[in-house]
């Protein structure tokens, strides 16, 4: 739709599916061709609250399964800091194409949707590396965190939002 070629998967992203069954699904995912999955910035970070939300309340704080997630974790944050993140203060911006799930949605900037998504991805990234003992990235996501708070304060406020809303005055009601 965009025109752009992708991989189909890197290293640092969440699958958008397990693959067209018509092909070879075990070996070939993200049979989803409309856009390039791995930009979806609230997928992947929903990734990221899903692995806390299980650590905690499914597996009991199982750590064995936060052994297994957090290297996953601290692989998309850390790319997701190093591309997603323009300008170097914390928070991530929207690139103008459909780089979260509503693939119509074009956003660009500092969005209310993708960036809360953010913060809270920063905050649970915090908690899982504290509890890894990695605390070079738990203090890293820590100062993340704080800086990225801000600039979502400074563009909308800390009224309750009641619309989709861009720093560029993109309202959706």
């Amino acid at each position: 739709m965009e025109g752009d070629k992708a991989p189909l998967k890197s290293r640092a992203r969440v699958p958008h599916d397990l693959g067209n069954p018509a092909q070879d699904p075990w070996l070939l995912t993200n049979a989803y061709v409309m856009h390039d999955t791995g930009k979806w910035k609230d997928f992947n970070l929903k990734f990221v609250l899903t692995s806390w939300r299980d650590y905690v309340i499914l597996t009991k704080k199982n750590r064995k399964f936060l052994d297994h997630v957090y290297p996953a974790v601290k692989l998309l944050i850390n790319d997701a800091l190093d591309c997603w993140d323009q300008d170097r203060d914390g928070m991530i911006e929207n690139f103008g194409k459909a780089d979260q799930i509503y693939d119509a949605w074009q956003m660009e900037g500092v969005s209310v949707y993708c960036e809360s998504l953010w913060l809270g991805a920063l905050r649970v990234a915090e908690a899982m590396a504290e509890e890894c003992g990695d605390i070079e990235s738990s203090i890293r996501y820590h100062q993340t965190l704080v800086k990225a708070k801000q600039v979502f304060i400074d563009k909308f406020g800390t009224e309750p939002i009641s619309t989709f809303a861009s720093a560029q005055g993109v309202v959706i009601r």
